[in-house]
């Protein structure tokens, strides 16, 4: 029966991940292989919450029993272990270096085929990769010049060092922000007056970018416009604009005043029209974006403001203008389990979560200044786990938590991160391919990083399979590029 958890748990994490995946992009629009390498890049790091416990109370049960492990719920053999975490380790590999990297640039791509996107995208990787192994090598030398590094030892561990480095320091920015922003943002939650301040002054915000957004894209019409009038129907791009024109909105409402406006090059060509091409569908989609944020924007605060009207009810109904309730005997009952949950129950729920994270964060943060020390223990999560002793369900449990909670603060942070217009992750399926896709890398490079994070927390990581799987050595990578550094 202990196979059988396996299968459930990824099911529940698959679910999870096509569920998000399904509410940030637009399932109609986004391209198959893209939904499928967003759904494999995001299903998979969310698996760590399971997969890190089961290691650890597998490991604890043959370690313990010297070769008769009494099996318990998750028990999980070295052989099945080892062929999950190779495969999560080799998978999110190719994905993170080469699959997203080259889907990334293909969907930005300004193409009208499939060749020219593949060789455009192609062509963007070797040039990214060619500075990024430049720089490398520059730095390399440098280092083999200053005697830095005397063997094969050394140059291993200080390559796995530059590679394991910036996958430490996504930890230490995400899960940072979020071990302090989530009981924040839980404890502010419940204070609506606040709420409401921020919504008004954020929808100026808004209502600037879609300002700022439709003027852009009426400029892209006019182009659009200029480009249909002046290549023929006889030409050989024609076809190209075309593909252009039905993806641009209102081109065939646009004046002739409007297309005069616009200035084009003296020859229009397959570049140009590519470039064009790749403008529209970014205007486009910036514009339906912001148009989806600003109603969803405006929607929730009229419901922030009915909120606050409702808590002085004095028949403890809820009334709201946005939300609008039938009538009858189901309506009135309704009415008042909405008053309950949104004025009565969820403020209070929210701050009793904000206590629960707190004590989470300030427990995570003094772990992971203690955690080095080992005699005696310092960690609140290494003395909690040593306590627990051969209690495999007891350890599950502590493990599954916190290893949620910090997946929650570093994944979460994630998803909040905006990067200029490029990359973004939009809900009411407004996000584009190219932010599913960034999202999923980063996902698939902070996975491994707390992984060992939090096995160094409970001061338990030199057994587990994880770490016989992962021969990246971080504490001995580290040191050698801090001595490099210095």
């Amino acid at each position: 029966m202990t196979w059988a958890i396996v299968p459930i748990c990824f099911g529940i994490v698959s679910l999870i991940a096509f569920s998000l995946i399904t509410y940030y992009g637009n399932p109609k629009t986004c391209p198959w292989y893209v939904k499928l390498a967003a759904f494999v890049s995001w299903t998979f790091p969310f698996s760590i919450v399971f997969l890190v416990p089961f290691d650890i109370t597998s490991t604890l049960c043959q370690t313990t029993a010297d070769g008769e492990c009494n099996l318990h719920f998750a028990y999980l053999s070295e052989t099945l272990l080892l062929g999950l975490w190779r495969t999560i380790y080799w998978t999110m590999f190719f994905l993170t270096w080469a699959t997203i990297p080259l889907m990334q640039n293909y969907v930005l791509s300004g193409g009208f085929t499939f060749r020219q996107k593949f060789r455009g995208a192609i062509r963007s990787n070797l040039i990214y990769y060619g500075i990024i192994g430049s720089i490398g090598l520059v730095v390399l030398i440098y280092v083999i010049i200053a005697r830095k590094i005397n063997d094969r030892h050394t140059l291993t561990g200080f390559v796995k060092a530059a590679a394991n480095s910036w996958g430490m320091f996504l930890v230490i920015i995400f899960m940072g922000h979020g071990l302090v922003e989530i009981p924040r943002g839980l404890w502010r939650s419940a204070d609506r007056r606040r709420a409401l301040r921020i919504a008004e002054i954020k929808a100026t915000e808004l209502k600037e970018n879609l300002y700022d957004a439709n003027v852009e894209l009426q400029d892209v019409i006019a182009t659009v416009s200029r480009v249909s009038h002046k290549v023929r129907p006889s030409n050989e791009l024609r076809p190209y604009v075309d593909q252009i024109v039905e993806k641009c909105p209102l081109v065939s409402r646009s004046t002739n005043m409007e297309a005069n406006n616009a200035r084009l090059p003296r020859e229009i060509n397959l570049k140009y029209l590519n470039n064009l091409h790749r403008q529209v569908i970014r205007v486009t989609r910036q514009k339906d974006r912001y148009e989806s944020q600003w109603g969803y924007h405006i929607e929730r605060t009229f419901l922030l403001q009915d909120l606050i009207e409702n808590e002085n009810s004095a028949d403890q109904r809820f009334h709201s203008t946005v939300r609008p309730l039938t009538n009858g005997h189901y309506g009135d009952l309704k009415r008042a389990l909405l008053w309950w949950w949104y004025i009565r129950l969820q403020p209070l729920l929210c701050r009793v979560l904000a206590i629960v994270a707190g004590i989470m964060s300030i427990a995570l943060v003094w772990s992971e200044i203690t955690f080095m020390s080992t005699k005696p223990v310092l960690s609140i999560f290494g003395i909690i786990f040593q306590a627990a002793g051969n209690a495999y369900g007891t350890v599950e449990w502590i493990a599954f938590l916190t290893m949620a909670y910090m997946c929650i603060c570093a994944y979460t942070s994630l998803f909040k991160l905006k990067l200029f217009n490029l990359y973004a992750l939009v809900p009411n399926h407004n996000t584009n391919e190219n932010s599913l896709l960034f999202c999923g890398a980063y996902l698939c490079r902070l996975t491994y990083p707390l992984c060992y994070n939090f096995l160094n927390l409970i001061t338990y990581q030199q057994d587990t399979i994880f770490s016989k799987v992962n021969q990246s050595h971080y504490p001995l990578s580290i040191t050698l590029l801090l001595q490099v550094e210095l």
